[in-house]
């Protein structure tokens, strides 16, 4: 799987590398049962093999959460590409609809407000006006996040300047933008505009365990037509065992009607 640069154009660049998922990890899934956001970090720390920034190496836990959405963003484009279809029920009529998400148009969006902060030798985000100096939430902060107050953890993001919670809030989501969002969506059947959530982590988490059917059949197909066992088959990557399963089928009438 191709790796993903973080901070591209800034002396803070982080390399993330991965490797390329396998059935091992798709069932895994299947057995964890947590939150969108466990079973996510689960899946990243299962396939990302490296995280560095100028030859130091990082834990997944130390990226913010919003790099950490751009890792999931990277894992579902190297997947099924980079559009989303999302199909939901109108707020208003009741009628279901469809619409699809452009991931490149959708964080180009998301990312335009970040270029309005300057970053210090540190590593902190400065507002335009410089009255405020702040850092953005990690993965390691999740926990601590959902059991506190927002002014208390807002409080330990601010570095410098006047703690307006307000004010630091819309910063810190400005500069450290969520690839789970409210979007507005116009209903086809009544013309009115929906406020829709968006959540990356669920629509990907969704889009996997969806395929454990397909998973099974293949590693059945190709248990099958081998002899191999459940353990070797799932430690084939992703592509390998699709393409073994497409050239069995090829090969097969009646597994091609099928």
């Amino acid at each position: 799987m191709i790796g993903l640069t973080l901070h591209r154009h800034s002396d803070k660049a982080i390399e993330v590398s991965f490797k390329e998922l396998t059935g091992k990890e798709e069932l895994g899934l299947a057995t964890l049962g947590g939150t969108d956001m466990e079973e996510m970090h689960w899946l990243l720390e299962q396939i990302i093999t490296d995280i560095h920034s100028n030859n130091h190496r990082i834990k997944l836990e130390e990226l913010t959460l919003s790099d950490f959405d751009l890792c999931v963003s990277h894992l579902y484009e190297q997947l099924y590409g980079s559009r989303v279809n999302c199909e939901v029920s109108c707020q208003f009529c009741g009628d279901g609809f469809e619409f699809d998400i452009e991931l490149s148009d959708f964080k180009k969006t998301m990312f335009l407000a970040q270029k309005e902060y300057s970053r210090n030798e540190d590593g902190d985000y400065v507002s335009t006006n410089a009255q405020q100096v702040f850092t953005l939430p990690k993965v390691s902060d999740l926990k601590r996040l959902k059991d506190s107050p927002a002014e208390s953890w807002l409080k330990t993001f601010l570095k410098n300047g006047d703690c307006d919670h307000e004010q630091l809030q819309e910063h810190i989501e400005a500069a450290g933008p969520l690839m789970s969002q409210d979007i507005s969506a116009n209903c086809p059947n009544c013309s009115k505009t929906n406020l829709v959530r968006f959540d990356l982590t669920r629509y990907c988490l969704q889009s996997l365990k969806e395929e454990q059917k397909l998973l099974l059949k293949e590693v059945h197909i190709i248990a099958n037509k081998y002899g191999w066992g459940l353990d070797e088959i799932l430690l084939l990557t992703r592509s390998v065992r699709r393409q073994f399963a497409s050239y069995i089928i090829a090969d097969n009438k009646v597994l091609r009607s099928y």
